[in-house]
């Protein structure tokens, strides 16, 4: 589960008498039906290629749960990138494929994409220098201008490219601060080392 809300019927949030967009809530009068507007600005799991499930469901059991899909599909290009995604000799499934831009000296995230369970992935772009890397939990992967996964892709190319990751030997935990606030936040989060 990605994320969870409770909507109710009639009722929208709301800041100094103005609805708030930002938190869902029911955007119609008390009728029985609700309307509510989803922003996916801030989800980073959202702007993956793939199909999503949804599901509303009536805590107290006043309707049978509903359940609709929504897909979110690359902007077709004449040019991308395809591969495999491999730990050495073995197939690594279902990891993500992100696709950076490092023209302008930096990285700056422009699509990314989830590989089949044969860890297959295709994924359009825009002609320039970019950097692809895979991503999945107990793994890591390189990413640098050494990289092997740094490519200029040239109009109406299609580039193969099959990335590496490595199992990851070490874990990363700690306290998440910042340097205004006294510490809270997450105690000792622990995440497989990235690598990045």
């Amino acid at each position: 589960m990605i994320q969870t809300f409770p909507l109710t019927d009639g009722v929208a949030s709301q800041i100094g008498g103005q609805v708030n967009v930002n938190v869902p809530s029911d955007l119609t009068p008390d009728d029985a039906v609700i309307a509510a507007r989803l922003s996916f600005v801030d989800s980073y799991a959202t702007h993956v290629v793939g199909q999503y499930v949804y599901q509303a469901s009536s805590p107290s059991s006043r309707f049978a749960p509903v359940t609709a899909t929504f897909a979110v599909t690359n902007t077709p290009a004449d040019q991308g990138f395809s591969g495999r995604i491999m730990s050495g000799a073995t197939v690594v499934s279902n990891a993500f494929v992100v696709l950076l831009d490092s023209s302008s000296g930096g990285y700056k995230f422009l699509a990314d994409t989830a590989a089949d369970g044969l860890g297959n992935y295709t994924l359009d772009a825009k002609p320039g220098t970019n950097h692809l890397v895979a991503l999945k939990p107990g793994y890591v992967a390189a990413l640098g201008a050494s990289a092997a996964s740094a490519r200029v892709l040239a109009p109406g190319t299609h580039s193969t490219l099959n990335l590496e990751l490595a199992n990851a030997t070490r874990k990363v935990s700690g306290r998440i601060t910042d340097d205004n606030t006294p510490p809270v936040g997450l105690t000792k989060p622990e995440m497989p080392a990235l690598g990045l």
